[in-house]
């Protein structure tokens, strides 16, 4: 629970920057990709390869523009560190994305970090902060 506290706490503070700037940078992006692809090798193929997937789509998708280079290197981490977190954080993407994309006309571009923040932050509040309170952590 402290790791996904820590996860948390370092995706508001990427959401804030992009809110206010449109982009996060290196220095908050690239120390947990590295961790994240480190941790992955050591949790052995199966999380790796999730995370090589992820690593993957997402750059294929930044080179086509669809998303922005904060958005791979989080991802990614997310992958490595918390897959549940991931799907929250692309389930809010697409959620926000859809929104965006109905007010606007088609357009969906928008600072996609505070949408995988939300997500993860849905994410945790329903893995742990509720069992609390209906009996289910111990």
């Amino acid at each position: 629970m402290i790791a996904e506290g820590v996860l948390l706490l370092w995706l508001a503070v990427c959401a804030r920057q992009d809110w206010r700037t449109r982009e996060v940078s290196n220095c908050l992006t690239i120390p947990p990709l590295a961790g994240g692809l480190l941790y992955a090798a050591a949790q052995g193929w199966e999380a790796l390869l999730r995370t090589a997937l992820v690593l993957l789509t997402a750059a294929v998708l930044f080179r086509l523009g669809g998303m922005g280079g904060a958005d791979v290197k989080i991802l990614t981490a997310l992958a490595a560190f918390s897959p549940p977190f991931l799907l929250a954080a692309l389930l809010a993407q697409g959620a926000a994305g859809l929104v965006v994309w109905r007010r606007q006309g088609g357009r969906t571009l928008f600072p996609a970090v505070p949408a995988y923040a939300a997500g993860a932050g849905l994410s945790f509040v329903i893995q742990f902060v509720l069992p609390i309170f209906t009996g289910g952590l111990s």
